[in-house]
């Protein structure tokens, strides 16, 4: 492993050093081309120079044979080809071709440069002598002549690879001083790689976490010092970690209740011989959704994981109802499961429901038989003390019969299936329905009921049920509420239709609101005796929204009033 790292840590450092050598003897060549193409350019230049020098002397301006010998034995000396040309473009003389046998050269790029700035140099083909050519031209204002001075570029390629040698030199130099330089460098670097290396093998070996390590003032020696102590750190964490799963293990084992961690990226992490024995788990390892056969234990650990909260739901799992408790482990991807056998409380509720509905029902033909039999002899009572006491018998069996219905209605929302008839209904003609209930009972409180809505649609639901709900609710209100207002708005918003039942009564103190659902809880009894309440109101209010798929809270200021908002689905 780690001459594989020295061995990439070399090549690395050599590639690195070889492309930048690369680039260094690119930049080289081409200042060497450039530089050798500069000095060619200059001596065209000098030997433009003499020829015009030679020129402007008596001798050689009386006529081109002059002329013609000069340049011929300057290009038999230097090999340098020399042309002279008009402003016209034609050839005056040339020392390798016979003007007359030439072109025009009006369109030279060399020419044209020199015709306009006095000076010109151009590399290109020459059609005349058919291969590439070096130009440097003057212009010669004096005679309204331009020469031209050319060298063919094959002479400066040979130049230049003369100069082969000298590069190969610098390249092969350059080679072996980065096989060298990356040798040392790709050591020098590993080394501190190796030391960390045997500081790992050491503890690694070591079965206690008491490593020594060598005394280093650089930042090698830190890292070790921190690593080391990083090591120690974490055995101390493990052994910490596995008194805790010990410590775990052991409350587990002492609880009387199944109780299991599950991990949601695969097993099941613990879980106690409860736990086992309901979900018939004979090896906790293994995929969790494979060991655990219940559907709806499934789905609960699904949802805790994927809505990071708690979910708190009733299971059945072989004839006995638990309490499932599915709270979430956050930092270890996991979730804790609790779960509650209720089967002996839910028998008693189911008893106890079944006794409350069976003397409901027996007491019912009783008080309904006692309420025909007042009203019958009310009539043949004239003495004012014994109808006064009649009165009292009607009010509370009155009140009596309200109990009874109450708790019968109570009774048959309570059940798993409860008897409703669902159709789209409008909720603002069962609310005016329920107003037009109490409008008598609201003039004598010298109350008045403000009804307010808005675009508000049908919705899918038990016409009886919800009017029903109307009623409790604005009876509630009236009846603790002396003078004033009662506010019913109704508004559609987000696929819900919203209602909010407001009165300007005596509100319900904070430590009463959470109660106030319960079944025979009344926040003020003696008021509740006196205006006729049953304390089942508000329950059946409860079951009715739940049985509609909705939600209700109350918001309440005592001496300033109560509300209660209603969401139901659109």
């Amino acid at each position: 492993m780690t001459m594989k790292l020295f061995f990439k840590t070399f090549v690395r450092a050599f590639l690195f050093i070889f492309g930048i050598a690369l680039v260094v003897l690119f930049f080289f060549v081409h200042l060497l081309k450039t530089q050798y193409i500069e000095n060619i350019n200059n001596e065209l230049g000098n030997v433009v120079s003499i020829i015009e020098s030679a020129i402007q002397t008596p001798e050689i301006a009386k006529g081109l044979n002059d002329i013609n010998n000069l340049i011929s034995r300057i290009d038999e000396k230097t090999k340098i080809r020399i042309t002279i040309i008009s402003y016209n473009g034609n050839v005056l003389a040339d020392s390798r071709r016979n003007p007359e046998e030439m072109e025009n050269h009006s369109d030279r790029p060399e020419f044209k440069q020199a015709i306009v700035s006095g000076y010109g140099n151009a590399i290109r083909w020459s059609p005349t002598i058919d291969t590439y050519m070096i130009y440097c031209a003057k212009n010669i204002n004096k005679y309204n002549i331009v020469v031209r001075a050319s060298i063919p570029v094959d002479k400066a390629k040979i130049t230049l690879i003369n100069q082969k040698s000298r590069i190969v030199s610098i390249v092969l130099i350059s080679l072996f001083s980065g096989i060298v330089f990356s040798f040392l460098l790709a050591k020098f670097a590993t080394k501190p790689v190796y030391e960390i290396l045997a500081l790992t093998e050491e503890i690694k070996s070591k079965k206690n976490s008491d490593i020594i390590i060598d005394n280093r003032s650089d930042e090698i020696g830190k890292i070790m010092q921190n690593l080391t102590a990083f090591v120690n750190e974490i055995a101390d964490f493990t052994k910490k970690e596995k008194m805790i799963a010990e410590e775990l293990d052991k409350f587990t084992a002492l609880v009387n209740f199944p109780i299991g961690i599950i991990d949601l990226n695969g097993d099941i992490v613990l879980s106690n011989s409860y736990f086992n024995e309901i979900f018939d788990i004979s090896e906790a390892k293994g995929p969790w959704w494979e060991k655990i056969k219940n559907f709806d234990l499934l789905t609960i650990i699904r949802q805790t994981g994927e809505m990071k909260q708690t979910i708190e739901r009733e299971l059945k799992i072989k004839d006995k109802t638990f309490l499932c408790k599915s709270t979430p482990i956050e930092e270890n991807e996991q979730v804790l499961i609790v779960l509650i056998d209720i089967s002996m409380i839910k028998d008693i509720q189911e008893r106890k429901k079944d006794f409350v509905t069976a003397v409901s029902h027996e007491l019912k033909t009783p008080v309904t038989a006692i309420k025909g039999y007042i009203e019958t002899i009310e009539e043949d009572i004239e003495n004012p003390e014994n109808k006064k006491f009649l009165n009292i018998i009607k009010y509370h069996s009155e009140r009596l019969e309200k109990i009874v219905e109450d708790l019968i209605t109570l009774a048959q929302l309570e059940n798993e299936k409860p008897v409703v008839e669902f159709n789209k209904v409008n909720i603002v003609d069962i609310t005016n329905n329920a107003i037009s209930l109490f409008s008598k009972k609201a003039l004598e409180k010298d109350i008045t009921i403000e009804m307010l809505h808005n675009n508000v649609p049908e919705i899918y639901g038990d016409e009886f049920r919800l009017e029903q709900m109307f009623i409790n609710l604005i009876d509630n209100a009236i009846r603790f509420t002396e003078k004033g207002k009662i506010t019913i708005s109704i508004n559609h918003q987000k696929g819900a239709v919203i209602i909010e039942i407001s009165d300007t009564g005596i509100g319900i103190p904070p430590q009463h609101i959470p109660k106030i659902f319960e079944r025979f809880y009344v926040v003020d009894k003696a008021r509740s005796r006196k205006t006729g309440g049953t304390g089942l109101g508000l329950s059946i209010v409860k079951h009715i929204v739940l049985l509609h798929n909705g939600t209700i809270d109350v918001k309440s200021t005592p001496g300033k009033g109560t509300s209660f908002i209603i969401q139901l689905p659109a």
